[in-house]
């Protein structure tokens, strides 16, 4: 067996395991590092299939957001990048109430990365987010700002690390991914709606927020075999 064909088997693999695992973090893992072998050795989606043409961008959603903030947009705009996606957002009713997802559209594996990175780092995020709001309101009697200025933070720092991993491996977006883009938010009526502007409250807790966002990348990253997030 050639050395490519060994790298098709383990990726076949990793995304069997990350579609049949009931560990979020181990599954996201195991997704995350197929796309990696795949951007690393130029492997082509369509190699993974046995043969089947899979050269067609498809939608992947994300979790439904039942905690929904301003920053899951800079967020995903963020993975999107890292991982040659395009996306946007759709509602749906979850436990009687509208709640959004994000939708990363691209080519399979690249997509289902996306997704799967984009749930852990949003629930990261946000956890680690309350608990630094949580103990600022206990040593200083109030709150305000913390929660945004961590969150701002953690993208930033997600956004570094996810960006130098790009270089490493020569990323570069795919115009076959974005030109199909285009025709797809055409076909449905599509449109580019602004965000408002998150105010900052605590530089602090923007720059805890920043070591977070990298821990959380560099951390999942493949070390001696261990898992990695992309």
């Amino acid at each position: 067996m050639s050395d490519k064909m060994r790298y098709i088997e383990r990726i076949r693999k990793l995304f069997a395991l990350s579609s049949d695992n009931p560990s979020e973090e181990e599954a996201t893992a195991a997704a995350l590092q197929a796309q990696r072998l795949m951007v690393k050795y130029s492997i082509d989606p369509s190699e993974i299939e046995d043969g089947v043409a899979a050269r067609v961008p498809v939608c992947v959603e994300s979790e439904w957001i039942g905690d929904s903030r301003t920053w899951r947009f800079q967020l995903a705009t963020v993975v999107r990048r890292a991982f040659r996606c395009e996306c946007h957002e759709e509602y749906g009713v979850a436990r009687g109430r509208k709640v959004p997802r994000i939708v990363f559209y691209g080519f399979e594996g690249d997509a289902q990365a996306a997704a799967m990175t984009f749930n852990y780092l949003y629930k990261q995020g946000s956890r680690l987010a309350r608990r630094a709001e949580r103990e600022h309101r206990e040593l200083h009697g109030f709150s305000r700002g913390v929660y945004n200025s961590f969150v701002i933070g953690f993208t930033g720092g997600v956004e570094s690390e996810l960006q130098a991993q790009s270089r490493e491996l020569m990323v570069v977006e795919s115009e076959v991914v974005r030109e199909s883009y285009e025709d797809f938010k055409r076909e449905q009526g599509m449109v580019t709606v602004k965000c408002r502007r998150m105010r900052l409250g605590s530089a602090a807790a923007e720059a805890a927020g920043y070591r977070a966002g990298r821990d959380a990348v560099s951390s999942r990253r493949m070390t001696s075999g261990a898992p990695m997030l992309c």
